[in-house]
């Protein structure tokens, strides 16, 4: 777990980039050294780092999840089907981690990736932190919830 925080904190720079070439389809054409220099210029060194914390949370996560979900699967259709050790019993185990290590981890992913697009011209944030930022989507998604649902019709 530790592992995979610490090699996310220290790759972080290249996927801020990552995530930012991706998202501006104009800084594609200029390509990462050009995003890389106008960042650093604009933001500083820090903003490479935007996101790291839910980044190693990501990672420690997903890693915890996987293999405890891989383990756990594996031993329930051992005990509780014909299945015995071999190919069937590892692609089943590991796509039931596969799916539940994703669902697990897509909101960490989001809050990290809207942190590392969140740019800080001119002082100005929209998120504090990630523990905000999951906060402020938390809260808007339930205030559009609300309001979409009030239109939909009840069965009676």
């Amino acid at each position: 777990m530790f592992a995979g925080a610490i090699a996310t904190a220290l790759t972080n720079p290249m996927e801020v980039l990552k995530v930012r070439l991706q998202m501006n389809p104009d800084m594609r054409k200029s390509g990462p050294v050009s995003e890389l220099r106008r960042t650093l210029s604009e933001e500083g060194i820090k903003a490479l780092w935007k996101g790291v914390g839910p980044a190693m949370a990501r990672a420690a996560v997903l890693t915890a999840s996987q293999l405890a979900t891989y383990d756990e699967t594996k031993q329930i259709l051992v005990r509780w089907t014909s299945l015995e050790e071999g190919f069937p019993i590892h692609l089943i185990s590991s796509s039931v981690a596969g799916i539940l290590s994703t669902l697990v981890t897509a909101p960490i992913d989001m809050v990290k990736t809207r942190l590392m697009l969140q740019r800080e011209a001119a002082g100005i944030r929209i998120y504090k932190g990630g523990f905000h930022c999951a906060y402020q989507v938390n809260y808007y998604f339930f205030l559009s919830f609300l309001f979409f649902q009030s239109f939909v019709a009840l069965p009676t």
